[in-house]
């Protein structure tokens, strides 16, 4: 490690929130983009904000391309940016609702637990091969408390609707007002239960060829590596920066390694 670094005060909350934050997005920045063919707009009695319904190429490929293919635009840069994270906040609590609890207990006496509530979102993903009516599913997140009961809500999965990325981090008051839906009489939130938890371990074993798994694996031995002495020493420029080339080294292949079991096995140390 470089001498070139700065004695600072011990790290505070957020930026040790934020150190599990960027591990995730490192992980998650692995997937590949999903090759969509065509992005038809389109409306459903059962959701009130717009939809686009997206095709795959392998829809066009067994079901042929939609109506008015040629007029339709491509997927615009944005909604790619927001499906790079669809579905992921399940994953995102399933990797680091134990590991958070257990740091920020450890250095602020505090909890972390996960939690769903009901979005307050302008647009919604869909595609066009899923057999289920279009509906809003309810959206995971870590609520944060510390001793002072002062409570917070940490977000990992922003882009999917494409919310300001400075927000990952809000009081319980600023994420009621901005994020929560809480029309026909809706509740704030909900501990997730434990028969949805297996629900994701279970997806995370069968889902992408076992893709989360693997990243469990991985993340386990990132975060079992941190030295929080070193990132504690570091302005936060180099903190960030160092935390990024460790989780981009940790999760190097993991895609690969999830498709091809005995390529995983080679790699099981890494």
């Amino acid at each position: 490690m470089s001498n070139n670094t700065t004695a600072l005060t011990p790290l505070s909350l957020e930026e040790v929130l934020h150190i599990y934050l960027l591990c995730f997005e490192t992980a998650a920045d692995t997937i590949p983009e999903e090759p969509v063919a065509y992005t038809v707009p389109y409306r459903h009695l059962s959701v009130p904000v717009p939809i686009w319904q997206l095709w795959t190429r392998k829809v066009v490929k067994d079901k042929g391309p939609p109506k008015n293919c040629k007029r339709i635009p491509k997927l615009p840069v944005r909604l790619q940016e927001a499906l790079a994270r669809k579905d992921l906040c399940g994953y995102f609590c399933w990797l680091l609702e134990r590991e958070v609890n257990e740091k920020i207990a450890e250095r602020f006496g505090g909890s972390a637990l996960w939690v769903l509530f009901k979005p307050k979102i302008n647009f919604l993903l869909a595609f066009r091969d899923c057999r289920n009516q279009p509906n809003i599913p309810l959206h995971s997140v870590l609520l944060i408390e510390t001793p002072g009961k002062e409570t917070m809500i940490m977000d990992g999965t922003l882009r999917q609707y494409l919310w300001a990325p400075s927000t990952w981090l809000q009081t319980m008051g600023e994420w009621e007002d901005r994020r929560v839906d809480k029309s026909n009489g809706g509740r704030g939130f909900q501990r997730n239960p434990s028969y949805c938890k297996k629900d994701v371990e279970q997806s995370a074993r069968k889902n992408d060829k076992g893709y989360w798994k693997v990243v469990r694996e991985r993340m386990t031995k990132l975060l079992k590596d941190m030295n929080w002495d070193e990132l504690e020493s570091l302005e936060t420029g180099k903190r960030i920066e160092l935390v990024r080339e460790m989780a981009r080294e940790k999760f190097a292949g993991v895609w690969e390694d999830a498709c091809d079991p005995h390529q995983r096995h080679s790699n099981e140390h890494r």
